[in-house]
């Protein structure tokens, strides 16, 4: 009897070695078979996981996204530039006015398409030359879009008739079509 007791506690003491030097037992597999399962089962549960990636995918996109109050198909839309004073019709006219001038249609008015516009206008030289260094706040000699329409945000106070005869003065006295 005391054998068959010793020979018990040495087997459990042999499992709890073992067991501390790392036999473990067999492995599972990453991933079940899927031998035997119903073929729509799969295909739906497939479905199921393509719709949930898009949703995914899609709601990252809304937050990454900015929250845009501008319609950005508009002709008055300009990137980089939220109107103070400025309505949307002569946020329009001020776009069309810069893209007259940029004769060149790089996005630019550089120092020689700005004095050539203004040398037909009713401003003198050196007026022109005072509205460029006005306009070109990181002094580049070149007037963005966006430095443009800072420009005229700054007289969008004024009436629609006033503004129109300061716009127009800038172009030679031409139509805008937007006012």
């Amino acid at each position: 009897m005391a054998r068959l007791q010793a020979r018990t506690a040495n087997r459990h003491i042999a499992i709890h070695y073992a067991d501390r030097r790392g036999i473990k037992g067999p492995k599972r597999q990453r991933y079940l078979s899927r031998n035997g399962v119903c073929p729509k089962f799969l295909r739906n549960q497939r479905l199921v996981q393509k719709g949930c990636k898009r949703v995914a995918a899609s709601n990252a996109n809304k937050t990454q996204a900015k929250v845009s109050t501008h319609d950005v198909d508009a002709h008055h839309f300009v990137p980089g530039f939220t109107a103070k004073n400025l309505s949307e019709k002569q946020q329009s006219a001020v776009v069309h006015l810069f893209r007259d001038i940029d004769s060149d249609n790089s996005g630019f008015i550089d120092k020689h398409e700005w004095l050539s516009e203004m040398s037909a206008s009713e401003y003198s030289n050196d007026n022109a030359e005072s509205f460029l260094t006005i306009m070109d706040k990181d002094g580049d000699v070149q007037i963005s879009l966006v430095e443009f329409m800072k420009f005229f945000d700054l007289y969008g106070d004024l009436d629609d008739l006033s503004f129109k005869v300061f716009l127009e003065g800038f172009n030679n006295g031409q139509h805008n079509p937007y006012l």
